[in-house]
Order: C-alpha cells, then structure tokens, then sequence
C-alpha cells in the first residue's frame, strides 16, 4: 500500500443556484531508481496525474461528487469515483481501496515506494482499486467505520473482474483519541488486520499486523520531524521468513514541492535473496 498525497488547486465554476464546483489539481515526481537485481540497475522515473473533481448539493442537502485522473504513466484517465453524501453517511462507487484499509498500515520510503510496506501487507490486504468497488463510510465522532463489497472480483483474480462471479466484501474501523488511532478490518478472505498509530510532538509511530489461515505479516515505522525535515525508519516481516527494512528522507521545500530520498532492502526476485534498492528525487503537489 502507497501512501502518495494529493493536494488540488481549485478552479471553481459557479453554475447557478446548484452552486456547483469543478476543481483541476494534480501531483508529479521525478528522480532515479536503483535496483541492484536489475539488468540496468539506474534508471530514471517519472509521473504527472492530472486530477479532476466535480462536486454539488441538491435543495435537500444531499452532496455528491465525482472525480477521474489521466496519469501519465498509463497515457489514459484511471477508473473514477463517484459517491453521495449526507447525514446517513457517505456511499462511492469506483475505484477505491477496500473497507479493511481503515485499519491502517506502515509507511514506505522513496519517491515512488520501494516496497518495505508490501513486506507486512502484501497478499493480506482485500482487493483494492478494481474500478468495481461499492464502499459506504460513517463517523461517530472519533470513531470511523466502513464496509465495501466488489461484485464479480475475489482478491486472487487480479484487475480482471470477469475472472470470477464471487463477491469480495471487507468491514474496516478506526478510533482516534489524544494523538493515538487504533484500527481494525476483516475480509471474505478471513483476514483480520490490526493497527495503530501515535503521534507526540516530532515523533509518529505505526505498526500493522495481518493474519489469514495461518501466514501473518507485522511492521513498523518510526519518524522523526526537524523543522522542514522528516527522516522515516521502517521495517517489515512475514510468516515465510522474508524481512524488509528502509530509511527515508523528506524536506519540504514549500510550495507543494519536496526533495525525498529512500534506501531499502527488501525481498529479490529469487526466494530467499534480497535487493537493495534506492530512489531518490522531488515530488510536487499542485
């Protein structure tokens, strides 16, 4: 799971009393790669996204929105979201991440993500991102809960939706009070997923644990803010013996931009042997 921030920039259009607002912001990243499996183990990477959002609210109150991204990597627009939203919650439909993503999760590090976080979630996380997600979400003051359902998708069958006529479902809830959140999420596949997280002054921390049938995955992460500075320690493992580990580096240099470095070793190509990797390069939020 990638944790990449999306910060838009507005360009509202009034459309009478429906008062309705279209926005256009984006993010973009550039930098090099290492990958000491690789044939060419540098090589340079980089991605612009195009966000565009569109949101309104009936007489009655009821809010509704809907976004899309064109992502340069692909050279297409990706899946889009589009949800309701009121007092009985909020209800999408789209590609979204799963319900048990509320439990949380551990950092990576680099400007794209090496892969430390994939240790610990990787093959326990419900399908995410199909495109064919239905997720509804509800708070209750500090406590957030969730339930998704993909119909036709099973976690196995990867972006083909017409793979399988199974039904994937996940729950998903958090709790937040004085700088700590707890979560939890379970899956059609009998998944159970824990975290937690605690923020004090510079320092955060988060740890994840997932369990199905008998193959578990745990991580850590650790950061520490200076000033613009972020430095990131994580580390991840499995029930197959495979270990993961990295250090990250982020400073602001305001205006969106920041210039983020990451070195991790992280599993190989090859059972059982490792890779290094690192990346380093600016990421802009527009």
């Amino acid at each position: 799971m990638k944790k990449l921030l999306t910060a838009t920039t507005a360009l509202a259009l009034v459309c009478g009393a429906a008062a309705a607002e279209v926005t256009v912001g984006g993010d973009a990243r550039f930098g090099l790669s290492y990958d000491s499996e690789a044939d060419n183990q540098v090589s340079v990477h980089q991605r612009f996204r195009a966000k565009f959002s569109a949101s309104g609210t009936t007489d009655g109150g009821l809010a509704f929105s809907g976004e899309a991204n064109i992502n340069s990597e692909s050279g297409a627009a990706a899946d889009g979201v589009v949800s309701v939203s009121g007092a009985f919650g909020k209800l999408a439909f789209g590609a979204l991440d799963a319900a048990d993503t509320l439990a949380g999760g551990i950092a990576d590090v680099g400007i794209k993500g090496i892969g430390v976080d994939d240790v610990a979630e990787g093959g326990l996380r419900n399908y995410t991102d199909s495109g064919n997600l239905i997720l509804y979400t509800q708070s209750f003051g500090s406590l957030n809960f969730g339930v998704s359902a993909s119909p036709g998708v099973t976690p196995e069958d990867g972006a083909d939706p017409s793979v399988s006529d199974d039904d994937t479902f996940a729950v998903g809830m958090n709790f937040t009070a004085s700088g700590m959140k707890i979560g939890l999420g379970f899956d059609s596949e009998e998944t159970v997923s824990l975290g937690a997280s605690y923020t004090t002054g510079q320092i955060t921390a988060s740890a994840y644990f997932a369990e199905r049938d008998g193959d578990d995955g745990a991580g850590v992460d650790v950061s520490y803010s200076m000033g613009a500075t972020t430095v990131t320690l994580v580390a991840a493992t499995n029930s197959a013996d495979v270990n993961g580990f990295g250090m990250g580096v982020s400073h602001d240099l305001g205006g969106g931009a920041s210039l983020v470095a990451g070195f991790a070793q992280v599993p190989g190509a090859v059972a059982g042997e490792d890779k290094n990797g690192a990346e380093v390069g600016l990421t802009f939020a527009f």
